[in-house]
């Protein structure tokens, strides 16, 4: 059923992973009995749900609003910013490139089944809609309604917490005296060039140096992998390291995948699972994120 299909990683970010026949190849952590085993897929065939973002009437009725309008309209804008990093040859950091990823980021982050304990556990925390930026107007008199038991069933209700995920990641934008978006922080653009190591990417892409949901800020120090080549860095300006390991890289990328890890490169995403798997139950997977974002300090 068309818009049933809900990707919470975008196709558009997804198809710069492919290789020229519109794939590439994923690994399935909840798939790992026996011998390792490395899938060929396609954007289309990946990193999805059905009907996620799909609203349902108390009679059952079907409204796919949010995947079509929403998700779609802005999955356009940011294809387009994406593209432009991870293609150019000469890419310009603009203030509608600068201004797209600080939107993009938390839309990325709250759409995901990798921020649902998140989510929900802000839901339980809540007390009324305006911790998430909103308010609730009465059509009738067109006064603020501030019944907390009226907030209490806005945020039980199903449809209104699939639509508040998106308009909490807007507040982060258009509201930002009420979070920290680091102006400190700047992106970089890192390009790798070794021939025997490609990026991997996940269902959890952006690598925080401190998780969101362990009091991390959603805008501070991060990674995500953009292309087999490119990664997008956001640190402190005035870090000046200029090594980075595209190795490490991987391996926290796998290890904070939720499910699936996808790389252009199937010889090369063998070898990888095969190291993080020696290497798993180890204390080096403690230290990744230092090591990955301590060069620069």
């Amino acid at each position: 059923m068309q818009y049933s299909k809900n990707h919470y990683i975008p196709r558009f970010y997804l198809k710069h992973f492919t290789n020229a026949d519109n794939h590439f190849f994923v690994f399935d952590k909840e798939n790992n009995s026996g011998a390792l085993k490395v899938f060929r897929r396609s954007p289309s065939q990946t990193c999805y749900e059905w009907d996620r973002y799909t609203f349902y009437s108390k009679q059952g009725q079907r409204n796919t609003m949010l995947e079509e309008k929403s998700y779609g309209y802005f999955d356009k804008r940011h294809s387009r910013i994406i593209e432009h990093l991870a293609e150019s040859r000469n890419p310009r950091w603009n203030d509608e490139i600068k201004y797209g990823l600080r939107h993009l980021i938390p839309l990325l982050y709250w759409r995901s089944p990798a921020s649902d304990d998140h989510f929900k556990s802000k839901i339980a925390e809540a007390k009324t809609i305006h911790e998430f930026g909103l308010e609730a107007i009465d059509t009738k008199n067109q006064k603020v309604v501030d019944d907390p038991n009226q907030h209490k069933e806005f945020l039980a209700d199903p449809n209104f917490q699939k639509s508040i995920r998106m308009t909490y990641a807007h507040s982060m934008v258009h509201n930002p005296d009420s979070f920290d978006i680091n102006p400190s922080h700047e992106w970089r653009l890192i390009y790798h060039e070794e021939d025997c190591i490609a990026n991997v990417t996940s269902d959890n892409p952006i690598v925080f140096y401190r998780n969101p949901d362990l009091g991390g800020n959603i805008m501070g120090s991060q990674l995500i992998p953009i292309s087999p080549t490119r990664t997008l860095l956001r640190l402190n300006e005035n870090y000046k390291g200029n090594y980075h390991n595209q190795f490490i890289q991987n391996l926290a990328v796998v290890d904070q995948a939720i499910r699936y890890v996808i790389c252009s490169d199937k010889e090369y995403l063998t070898r990888l699972i095969q190291a993080y798997e020696k290497i798993k139950l180890s204390d080096v997977l403690n230290d990744l994120k230092f090591d990955v974002f301590g060069l620069y300090e």
